[in-house]
C-alpha cells in the first residue's frame, strides 16, 4: 500500500484549496510558502458509500515499525518523498525529489526517474483539502483503481 502511495501521489492528477476559516488560529492565508516544511503521513482515506450516502473514511497509517516516518518535504521550490521499507533485515529509501511550483490553487510538482537506463520525467498536481499551520490533506485518484484516495499529514 505504501508503494502505491507514493507512486500515485507522484503521479496522479488533482486540484488545490486552502483552508481560509478565520476560527482556525492556525491556517495558513496568504503566505507565499504555505506547503513549505516536512509533513509526516498520518492517515489513508477512502470514499465509502455508507447508508446510500458518501462519506470519507479513514485509517491510521503505519510505516515499518524499523524505520524512519515515511514523508513529504517541501522547501521553497523542491520537494521530497521518503517512503520507507524494512526488506531484507534493512531500511530502504523510495526516495524521489524534484521541483514544485504552488500556482493559485494548485501544486505542480515534476521529477526525473530512471527506468530501463532511460530517464522520465514525471508531473503531478494535488488537491489540497485543508492546509493549516501544523495539518495537510490532500487527495488524488490512484491510476489503478481509479478511486479518489485522501492522505493527512502532520507537520513535523
Amino acid at each position: 500500500m505504501k508503494k502505491i502511495f507514493f507512486a500515485f501521489l507522484i503521479l496522479s492528477v488533482s486540484l488545490f484549496t486552502i483552508s481560509c476559516d478565520d476560527e482556525d488560529s492556525g491556517t495558513l492565508k496568504n503566505s507565499l510558502y504555505p506547503v513549505k516544511g516536512k509533513w509526516n503521513l498520518e492517515k489513508i482515506g477512502t470514499i465509502e458509500n455508507i447508508n446510500s450516502v458518501n462519506v470519507i473514511v479513514y485509517e491510521d497509517y503505519a510505516s515499518d515499525e524499523e524505520c524512519d516516518l515515511d514523508f513529504l518535504a517541501f522547501d521553497e521550490s523542491l520537494f521530497e518523498a521518503h517512503d520507507y521499507s524494512f526488506i531484507n533485515n534493512a531500511c530502504e529509501d523510495d526516495y524521489i525529489s524534484g521541483d514544485y511550483i504552488l500556482e493559485n490553487d494548485k501544486i505542480f510538482m515534476s521529477y526525473m526517474q530512471t527506468i530501463l537506463g532511460e530517464e522520465i520525467e514525471f508531473e503531478q498536481t494535488f488537491t489540497v483539502i485543508n492546509l493549516t499551520n501544523n495539518k495537510l490533506e490532500i487527495s488524488y485518484v490512484d491510476e489503478t483503481s481509479g478511486e479518489l484516495v485522501f492522505n493527512i499529514f502532520s507537520k513535523e
